[in-house]
């Protein structure tokens, strides 16, 4: 657009001109000038604008004119853009140079848009001769470079930042795979001492049930057997009133078999908790410690249905229940205990709670002992064991926290 400004500033005359030495070629010694007022008008066209050089080729290709004398006279014949330019077409070459070796230097050309008009007196008349400038770039070019160092800068920037966040991400994962594997090898080795506190823990089980099988039932099955034996040992109508009095003292002797069997049935696993379930069979162990321990006032609160309690969640929650209360009962002070069952955020929470200000040291005592009779170790153990987490806390100066949680 400023080529073809430039150019229709100049048009009428820059026609004459070429047209008086269109057949003047580089071997022609004759001697020419641009008219004045030519002059003078292709320099007032380039005043104010970005235009650093006009020159003007006849139709064969020799620079009859330039605002540098000394291109004046060049034969630009082979110029493939004046040539171009010749057959009708607009032409243009960037010449930019973004760096110099130790050899070159910077010329009038760096940083320029050459660009190659073919003038014509109008648009149906043929090609007179090629019109070209050279414009000046450089502020576009600086504006450019600026731009480049701006992105430059900026992704620099980023990258670093990059790095930065990168390199915050690797030392957290670094932390985070640290704390778990010392939460692992921790776990590991609360594994292996639980299983081997578990293997104790049961062979005493074994050895506790042939102790009570053996100094219970089988003393009592014997009394029944000596006492059967001698009422039949017995005959006549003169002995009738020692036979009813031997049979009178046996009723007594199956009942508490009886009751020594269903104790420790009860004790393996209370039938109540698949024929009622846990809530029902927790009141029921509230009113046997209740008979048993009658300065216990025990407080049971269940914030979750029966339902929602996993079937092989309940003996374990029974069993913490039942352990706690008998260390409470046997090794606290306590008179009063709360147990509350409740279900937050989709995990079951165990608490039970006593009023025994110096209980928490004496359980805390109990669950370092690392005695496979320890009942707190053994609470831990079955909560572990279970998936579940405990933890013992001091809730206030008056009330101390046994508390399990397992996930739902």
């Amino acid at each position: 657009s400023l080529a073809q400004s430039t150019l229709n500033s100049v048009r009428g005359e820059l026609v004459r001109f070429l047209e008086e030495l269109a057949d003047r070629t580089h071997e022609s010694a004759e001697i020419y000038s641009i008219p004045t007022q030519l002059e003078e008008a292709i320099r007032e066209s380039m005043a104010n604008t970005s235009v650093v050089r006009i020159k003007i080729y006849n139709v064969r290709g020799l620079v009859v004119f330039s605002t540098k004398y000394s291109q004046i006279g060049q034969d630009q014949s082979a110029n493939p853009r004046f040539v171009r330019s010749y057959e009708g077409h607009v032409e243009s070459k960037l010449v930019y140079r973004d760096s110099f070796n130790l050899f070159d230097e910077p010329t009038p050309e760096d940083n320029t848009i050459q660009t190659y008009i073919p003038v014509r007196a109008a648009p149906w008349k043929p090609v007179s001769g090629v019109f070209e400038i050279y414009s000046d770039v450089a502020p576009m070019v600086r504006k450019i470079e600026r731009t480049e160092v701006k992105i430059v800068a900026w992704v620099i920037g980023i990258l670093l930042a990059l790095y930065a966040f990168l390199l915050f991400v690797v030392r957290r994962s670094e932390k985070i795979i640290e704390k778990q594997s010392n939460t692992i090898m921790e776990r590991t080795r609360t594994l292996e001492l639980l299983s081997s506190h578990m293997l104790s823990a049961e062979e005493n089980e074994r050895r506790r049930i042939a102790q009570r099988l053996h100094e219970g039932v089988a003393q009592t099955l014997s009394a029944i057997k000596l006492r059967i034996e001698h009422a039949c040992h017995l005959e006549g109508d003169a002995n009738a009133n020692k036979r009813e009095e031997i049979t009178n003292l046996v009723i007594p002797e199956i009942q508490r078999g009886i009751q020594e069997v269903r104790a420790m049935a009860m004790d393996l696993r209370p039938p109540s908790l698949d024929d009622f379930g846990l809530i029902p069979t927790v009141a029921w162990l509230k009113q046997e410690f209740a008979t048993i321990y009658p300065r216990l006032r025990i407080e049971t609160v269940a914030q979750v249905r029966e339902p929602e309690i996993p079937g092989p969640m309940k003996t374990i929650i029974f069993r913490v229940v039942q352990e706690s209360l008998t260390c409470i009962a046997k090794e606290t002070r306590a008179d009063q205990v709360r147990i509350e069952l409740s279900q937050t955020d989709g995990e079951i929470v165990l608490r039970i709670e006593n009023n025994d200000p110096a209980g928490s040291t004496v359980l805390m005592e109990h669950l370092a002992d690392p005695a496979p009779e320890s009942a707190m170790a053994y609470i831990k153990e079955r909560t572990m064991l279970s998936g579940g987490t405990f933890v013992m806390e001091e809730q206030d100066p008056h009330w101390n926290v046994i508390r399990a949680t397992w996930s739902n």
